[in-house]
Parts: structure tokens; C-alpha cells; sequence
């Protein structure tokens, strides 16, 4: 690369020719405001007319002033004679006072944009780049600001959209600049957006571009060139301004942007497509000549100065096509042609509105001519906006295919150029990602937007829900675009899935269905009116509108609002009633039937996606998954309850009653994986005559299905790693001991304790003991009397907390873990009550026979148990299978009574024990009292055989 000295012979620059450059962009720039200007309605011209002199003069009675203060005179700019005459015509009372030189604030005044291209429609804003003296304060660029907002209103009241960004050229040179762009999605876009100025911007008064001048084939020297141009004076420095060349771009403005296309192709698909395959051609470009603004350069350097070829939309079109057909893609032509049709936004097929026929459209005739469109094409795209739903899925199908394709380049790009991607901008990939994986990503339930800004309106006169049988013998439900009456035509039909709720859903959220639509569910020859459906979920989308604002990517989604649909189509009724008001819809009536058939959640979330959730065969359990997995139990998880829950429910008889017990299992369930601060937990509820277990460890959460309450004990006796707490849905086990156990467990505030509940049925005792991890230990012993039954257990158990104490690394709790009695008591409504019973403590004193059991390892690594009556050992090394019977005879011989009563262990070692026993859990009491209860079984076994 030639250094600061290379001559200016060496870089061809012409004294001469550069004048005549000047007046060709000049002359082109002129030809587009003009064009510009003719576009607006006569009292919009006079914003355009004005702009330049409202920022040359401060004055009181003109639009946009602030204060006198404020910065004001535009470099190389004098107003006209017909300006001031304009002005007059606004305000009468102005007077013209030239301003100073030194006191000029304002380098340049540019407009971009569509603006005076065949892109230009007339909603199209006008982006005023308004480029000031860098030296200005932040008080001065306040008082600024300001005035371009006064200004936007003023634009406002004429009809207009016009915005202002206050543009330091030299910072915007250096890279430093702030997102000048609404087009733009971060600082990322530097040359992408500098191209575009270059290509589309109109020079309203101020400083010319000093971009102009640096001859296209040397824009790789740019630097070197312009300090030429300066230097030696072939331009005067301050008739000039300079934001830089377009030398390179560099890889992570392609990949920021096309992200950001990809995006906005959500709402406005035609125009983000078109930027989309730009940035391909420009990431795959073999010179930097083909970049448009470039080629509009070299154009006018070379004396081909035409409006209509030089058009920056023309200009990208052609590039596009020239790619792409290098590539032998014809049918992302035609997407690309009409997409640039859809910009120009004037249809052919119908009469313009505007007399005489205006440029762009006669510039648009000649170019679809050129496509051999023939009239009923043209008139097809003209009617996009009534395009039925059919017809908008078909095209939606095509700009999905062009999207992914887009992004598989993108993907490849990015793996290619990875190394050259910052933190702070994969920051902003990362969060742009998000948003596409939200707006296409496919997956079971998500509703789909089929219409991004394809058609104004794809309601239908009539829907039609209707079930078939697959080849798998499984229902699938369709929806026609016809009456209930009609003859199905599979050319109407629009939409399919495996649930009827996810089908009305996708109807209602792609606005299909609306009041006016016709709607009905053909089922079983029976017709059935979806009305309440679609009011339920117009109730449900009036929530979702209200929380838009709490739409968010930086986190991982969370629901917002969920809408849940509970038995959708008519059922028969069981065959016995049950009058009482507490009855359980779970369990109804003698047969214990189970009345919800099948439950429906749509969901939206805080990407703002929306997800139907259906179950109709297991219901209650994949609901109850599925609901606790939309808020898995993070740290900023919140309460469900709080948002906005509707519940839907078609059952006739039971309707209310459905409702609220569904609110209240969630209720429920928001206590225990929200609301409560542990980390493991257990929910219990019984459905028909069963039992399902709901449990979380951490942020995992498992489903068990038990088919007897004996299933369900055993499930709740394993060992555990930490506490878990147990939770009885308000209407299982009501009459069960167990649901008063869980209840009096759940109003202790310390875990570190052991509880024991009996009930005394004659001459036996049930027993239940929760460890001081909340594992359950049930027992059936013979019952004498109180202190009998459980002084030994309670012996017992000090024991183990001596023995876990000492193997413990807390030395702090040792002695203090308590451990508490209670009798369970029969009341009269069938449930219990607990009574607190108090055990004697002085343990020391008690005649007790010493039985006790040490686990060891035999020769080949399994488990056996020694025995040791008085310190007299029994090994099974030595008895063999006879053990326990010896152990019962020695018993019997230390017995002076004849009477056959059970024995009991008063201690228990298993600190030898291998994992075989225990597993990799750390011993914890229940370990003891299920290896005793097993143990004592064989003893008193083969005592009652003696």
C-alpha cells in the first residue's frame, strides 16, 4: 500500500475532473430531492423546503425554536430568495438577518433513506442526518436535540415521520458513533450503514461528501487519497465533510446484521429478505466495486449518470439478481422479484392514484415487463392484502425456506469468522438469536405466526373443526375453510393436529377466526358450537396485551399468562351421584371415577411465544409435568397464582366445582415448587383409586403412578440424601393416618428431629416413624401398653443418634436431637387427631435385654448380620441358617416367664456396612429402623416357631 508521501500522480487525481464530478452528484442529488419533494402532498413541501434555513436561523416565530441560544448556521449555505419568500408565507412577521461565519454549528444536513427512490411510498420516514460542529458543549447538544424534536412535530402535524440524528463526523469517522439509525441493531454496523448513506443519502445544504471525490478504483487507498485531496489542495478542507471510506467491511457487521434482518423478517419479511440477500452478496463479493454505493460511484465517474439506472434500490436489485443467478437460483429470483415489487408498493393492476402517471410507477412497468409477468400475476400481488390463509401459508412456506437459508449462510459465515467476533457483540448475537429461535424454531404445541406481514387481513367467513382416524388408528382433527354443511373439500383444508384445542388456538392467534367467522366442531355426527372456546381465549389475549411489557430476552422464558381448557367435548355422567359439596372430581362417587377426561394449557411466555399444552390420556399426570416445568423451580421463579390463570371448563354439572378444585391443585402446587424455599419435595394426590406422587429433587421433577396406598408407603420409606418435605393434595388420604402425620410434620419449623405416631388397634399398634430426613419407617407390633411399645423404640433410636453423632463432622448437635411421641386418636368424622406422649428419658435405668446386630462382610463380600444376645455372639460363620433359630432359644432361656412375646433390637451397627446395603446415600436413622424392622421379623419368627 503506497505511504502518506505517494504523489498525487501516482493516484491520478485530475484538478479538473474533479469539478466535474462534483457537479455530477450534484446534479443527481438534485434530481433526487426533486423527485422527493414531487412524492409529497403540496403542504408536506414546504418541511422539505424549509429544513435547511430552520437550522441556519434561530428564530422565535419559525418551527422548531428553543432558545436563542441553541446552535444554529449552516456551513456553505446562503437561503434563497423563493426560501425567504416561503418563510414569509409561515410566518410574517420573520425577518432575515445573515448570520456570522464563526458562529456556523452546522456542518451538514443530509436526508436517507427510501426517500427519492423507487422505494419510496408515502410511509416512508425521512432520516435527517444532522452533522454539527464537533466542538459544540453538552448544553449546546441538548438545546439541539431539542429543536429536531420540536422539529418532529412539527413533521408530525404536516403527516410526516422525521427523525433526527445529531451526527459528529469525526467521531462517526473514527467508529465512535451512537446508533444513528433506526434501521440499525447496535454500534455493530458501522461500513453497512456508511454504505447506505452513501448510496441513498440527499444532501440538503452544508458540506458536500468528501467520499464524492476519492476515485472508486482507489477506495482501498482512501486515506491516502483524501489527505492528498486536502493537502494539496485540490479541495478546500472546509467545503467538505469526511465520515470515511468504505475501504473494507470488516465480518461481524455481516453477522450482526443479518441477525438483525432475520429478525425483523418476522414483521416486514419482503424488505428484511431483500437486505438479507444483499449482505450474501456483499459477504461473497470478489471486489469491493461491487459494493452498491461503490458501483454508484463508478458510475458517475464514468459519465453514466441516469436517475432511473442509478436508482439505489435498482442498483440492489441488480446486484442480487447477478448473484443469484451466477448461483443458478431461479427460484430465489422470483422471491427476490417480488419482494422488490412489494417495496415499490405500486400496483400495476390498478389505476394510479396520482395524475399524471407517476416515475416510479413507468420505471416499475419497465422492469416487471423485463420479468415477462403476465397481467393475472401482477393483479395476484396486487390483492395481497385480502390473500386467503391458505394462500398466505403457501407464501409463508417459501420465506420460512428463504429465512433458513439465509440463516444456514449466516451459521457458515459465523464458523468461518468466529475468531474474529468480540464479547460484547456475540452479547448481542446471542440476545438476536433468541428472538429468532422464538419467532421460527418448530416444536411440538408452539403456535406458529403464519402470516409475518404477508396480508392484511386472512379471516375466514367459515370454520369448520372436524376428527378423522389416521393410518395409525390415532384421531388427528383438520379445520376446513367451508360451512358445516359442505361436502369436505381438501383443497380448503387449512390446518391439522392431534389436539383440537391446539387447532382453534392457531386459528384464534393468526387471527383466521374472528368475531364475523362462522365456526363449528364436527364430532361423532354431532355438532358442537366453539363459542365459549373463542371467548375464553379472547379473555386470555387481553391479558397477553397487557403483558407485552414484560416481554423479554435476556432471560430464559417464563409463563406470563396461562389459559387451561378441562374436559372439551361432552362426556357421559357416572353412574352413581354424590350430593355431598366436598366431593373430590377425582375420585367421584362409588366407582371413584376420575371426571376430568382431559386438560389443555396455552401458554404465553415472556418471548412471547404461545405453546398448547395436551393431554388426554393421563391427564392429571402430564398436566401437572407440564405445568410445573413452565416455572421449574430457578432462583427468580415466581408464583404462578399471581399471573393470570383462566380456567375453562365445558362440564355442564360440575363446571364450578371443576374450577376451583383445578385452581386450588395449583395453589397447591405453586406453595410447594415456588413459594417453598426446599429443595425437595414430595406431592401427593389420589386419582380414582390411586395414587400419584409428584417429586422434586432440586430442579428435577418426577412423576410415580401407585396403584395401593401399601405402593405409596414404600415409596415414601427410601432413604434420602437431604430433607424432604411432603405435601397431600386437600383432598387425598382425608381419612388416613398419614395425612394428619404429614400435616403435624409440616407445622414444625425444625427438620432435625425424629417423630413417631401410633394408633392402637386392640392388641396390636401401627406405627409410623419419620427420620430426621422425613423417610418414612411403618411398623405393626403387639400392643400391652404405651410405655411397653415405645420405650424400647425410643432406646432404639438414641442409640442410632449416639451412633450417627459420633461418625458426624457437626460436633455441635450432639445430645440435642430430640425426638418426639404421638397418638394418633380416631375422631368422630372418620379423621385423626394427634396427643402428645411423653416418654421416659432416664434410658440408663431401663432392665432391658441387650439384643444387638452388627453387619459385617463375609469371605466372598456379602452382607451378613452378627448377633449378640447379652454379649453371648451368634456368627453366621458359626450357626449358618440356623441362626436366628439359636438366637430365639437363648432369648427363651433368659425368659422367666412362658410366655411368648416379640423381642426387640436395642442397637444396631451398620457403620462397616458396604454400599451393597445402603447404596451411596449417607446412613440416616431410617437405615437403622428398616434393617430392625427386618431383623426383628426373622428373630420373632423363628421365636413364635419355638
Amino acid at each position: 500500500m503506497p505511504s502518506n508521501e505517494t504523489s498525487y500522480v501516482d493516484l491520478n487525481i485530475d484538478r479538473s475532473q474533479l469539478n466535474v464530478i462534483k457537479k455530477r452528484f450534484l446534479a443527481l442529488n438534485k434530481e433526487r430531492f426533486e423527485r422527493t419533494s414531487a412524492s409529497l402532498e403540496r403542504h408536506q413541501q414546504v418541511f422539505l423546503d424549509l429544513i435547511a434555513i430552520l437550522f441556519h436561523i434561530n428564530h422565535p416565530v419559525l418551527p422548531g425554536y428553543v432558545d436563542k441560544e441553541t446552535p444554529a448556521g449552516v456551513q456553505q449555505y446562503s437561503p434563497s430568495k423563493d426560501t425567504l419568500k416561503k418563510v414569509k408565507g409561515i410566518s410574517k412577521s420573520f425577518r432575515h438577518q445573515t448570520i456570522q461565519k464563526s458562529r456556523e454549528s452546522i456542518e451538514a444536513i443530509f436526508v436517507m433513506g427510501s426517500i427519492g427512490t423507487i422505494g419510496q411510498s408515502r410511509n416512508s420516514d425521512l432520516d435527517f442526518w444532522i452533522c454539527h460542529d464537533p466542538n459544540l458543549s453538552s448544553t449546546e447538544l441538548a438545546a439541539l436535540s431539542n429543536k429536531c424534536k420540536n422539529l418532529s412535530l412539527w413533521a408530525q402535524s404536516l403527516g410526516l415521520d422525521a427523525v433526527f440524528f445529531l451526527m459528529d463526523a469525526s467521531e462517526f469517522k473514527d467508529g465512535k458513533s451512537n446508533v444513528l439509525s433506526e434501521e440499525s441493531s447496535g454500534s455493530t454496523q458501522h461500513k453497512l450503514l456508511l454504505d447506505e448513506f452513501y448510496r441513498t443519502a440527499i444532501h440538503i445544504a452544508g458540506r458536500i461528501p468528501l467520499w464524492w471525490f476519492v476515485d472508486p478504483n482507489y477506495e482501498t487507498l482512501y486515506t491516502e487519497y483524501t489527505d492528498q485531496l486536502i493537502n494539496k489542495r485540490f479541495i478546500h478542507k472546509k467545503s467538505v465533510i469526511d465520515f470515511g471510506g468504505l475501504d473494507s467491511i470488516v465480518p461481524q457487521e455481516f453477522i450482526t446484521s443479518s441477525i438483525w434482518q432475520l429478525y425483523k423478517a418476522i414483521e416486514s419479511p419482503y424488505k428484511s429478505l431483500l437486505k438479507l440477500m444483499l449482505l450474501e452478496v456483499y459477504a461473497t463479493r470478489k471486489s469491493n466495486l461491487e459494493i452498491i454505493s461503490l458501483t454508484l460511484k463508478s458510475e458517475i465517474f464514468s459519465n453514466k449518470v441516469c436517475i432511473d439506472t442509478l436508482d439505489p434500490y435498482f442498483l440492489m436489485y441488480q446486484a442480487i439478481e447477478r448473484h443469484l443467478k451466477s448461483n443458478q437460483q431461479d427460484s430465489r429470483i422470483d422471491l427476490l422479484r417480488r419482494c422488490f415489487y412489494f417495496k415499490v408498493n405500486t400496483p400495476l393492476s390498478k389505476k394510479s392514484q396520482k395524475s399524471p402517471i407517476s416515475w416510479q410507477r413507468e420505471i416499475l412497468k419497465n422492469i416487471v415487463s423485463q420479468w415477462q409477468w403476465n397481467k393475472k400475476d401482477i393483479a395476484l400481488l396486487d390483492n395481497k392484502s385480502t390473500w386467503s390463509a391458505i394462500q398466505v401459508i403457501d407464501e409463508r412456506h417459501i420465506i420460512i425456506n428463504e429465512l433458513l437459508t439465509g440463516y444456514q449462510f449466516l451459521s457458515n459465515y459465523l464458523s468461518e469468522h468466529n475468531s474474529e467476533i468480540d464479547i460484547n457483540q456475540n452479547k448481542e448475537i446471542n440476545l438476536l438469536g433468541r428472538k429468532l429461535f422464538s419467532a421460527f424454531e418448530k416444536r411440538s404445541g408452539k403456535i406458529d405466526n403464519i402470516n409475518p406481514g404477508i396480508s392484511k387481513d386472512i379471516s375466514e367467513n367459515y370454520l369448520t373443526f372436524s376428527q378423522q382416524e389416521n393410518f395409525s388408528n390415532t384421531s388427528q382433527w383438520f379445520v376446513y375453510t367451508q360451512k358445516k354443511s359442505d361436502t369436505k373439500d381438501p383443497t380448503k383444508q387449512l390446518h391439522s393436529s392431534n389436539s383440537l384445542i391446539e387447532l382453534i388456538t392457531w386459528c384464534f392467534c393468526n387471527k383466521i377466526y374472528t368475531d364475523q367467522t362462522q365456526s363449528s366442531i364436527i364430532i361423532n355426527n354431532k355438532t358442537i358450537n366453539t363459542n365459549s372456546f373463542f371467548t375464553s381465549l379472547k379473555k386470555w389475549d387481553q391479558s397477553t396485551v397487557q403483558s407485552i411489557k414484560e416481554i423479554s430476552f435476556y432471560k430464559k422464558p417464563k409463563p406470563l399468562n396461562i389459559l387451561i381448557f378441562v374436559n372439551i367435548l361432552p362426556t357421559e355422567e357416572p353412574l352413581s351421584k354424590v350430593h355431598e359439596d366436598n366431593f373430590d372430581i377425582f375420585s367421584y362417587g362409588l366407582e371413584k371415577i376420575n371426571l376430568i377426561t382431559d386438560l389443555h394449557m396455552v401458554v404465553q411466555n415472556s418471548w412471547d411465544e404461545k405453546i398448547v399444552y395436551s393431554h388426554e390420556t393421563n391427564s392429571i399426570n402430564n398436566f401437572v409435568i407440564d405445568f410445573l416445568n413452565l416455572n421449574n423451580t430457578s432462583s427468580n421463579a415466581t408464583p404462578f397464582i399471581e399471573k393470570n390463570i383462566i380456567i375453562h371448563c365445558e362440564n355442564q354439572n360440575h363446571s364450578t366445582v371443576i374450577k376451583n378444585r383445578i385452581r386450588a391443585l395449583l395453589l397447591n402446587l405453586e406453595d410447594l415448587l415456588v413459594k417453598n424455599k426446599c429443595l425437595n419435595n414430595i406431592f401427593i394426590i389420589s386419582i380414582e383409586k390411586n395414587f400419584l406422587c409428584f417429586e422434586r429433587n432440586r430442579n428435577k421433577i418426577t412423576s410415580y403412578f401407585f396403584n395401593d396406598r401399601d405402593q405409596l408407603i414404600n415409596h415414601l420409606s427410601k432413604s434420602r440424601e437431604e430433607f424432604i418435605q411432603i405435601t397431600l393434595d386437600e383432598k387425598t388420604l382425608v381419612n388416613d393416618p398419614l395425612n394428619i402425620i404429614y400435616k403435624t410434620i409440616g407445622a414444625t419449623e425444625n427438620n432435625s428431629e425424629i417423630q413417631l405416631f401410633y394408633i392402637i388397634k386392640n392388641d396390636q399398634a401401627d406405627v409410623y416413624i419419620l427420620d430426621e430426613l422425613n423417610s418414612l419407617t411403618f411398623y405393626q407390633l403387639p400392643f400391652k401398653d404405651e410405655q411397653s411399645l415405645l420405650r424400647p423404640l425410643h432406646r432404639f433410636i438414641r442409640s442410632i443418634i449416639g451412633r450417627l453423632q459420633l461418625g458426624s463432622d457437626d460436633i455441635d448437635d450432639f445430645g440435642v436431637y430430640p425426638v418426639k411421641f404421638y397418638q394418633l386418636i380416631t375422631r368422630s368424622n372418620g379423621q385423626y387427631s394427634t396427643s402428645v406422649r411423653h416418654v421416659s428419658n432416664d434410658l440408663a435405668n431401663l432392665q432391658f435385654f441387650s439384643i444387638q446386630a452388627i453387619a459385617n462382610h463375609d469371605h466372598d463380600g456379602n452382607i451378613e448380620f452378627s448377633i449378640y444376645c447379652a454379649d453371648k455372639p451368634f456368627h453366621p460363620s458359626e450357626y449358618g441358617e440356623t441362626l436366628y433359630q439359636e438366637v430365639a432359644h437363648y432369648i427363651l432361656s433368659h425368659r422367666t416367664s412362658t410366655e411368648t412375646y416379640p423381642c426387640y433390637l436395642t442397637d444396631l451397627d451398620l457403620g462397616n456396612a458396604p454400599q451393597k446395603l445402603i447404596g451411596d446415600a449417607s446412613l440416616h436413622t431410617s437405615h437403622f429402623l428398616q434393617y430392625k424392622k427386618q431383623l426383628e421379623q426373622k428373630i420373632n419368627q423363628a421365636l413364635y416357631k419355638l
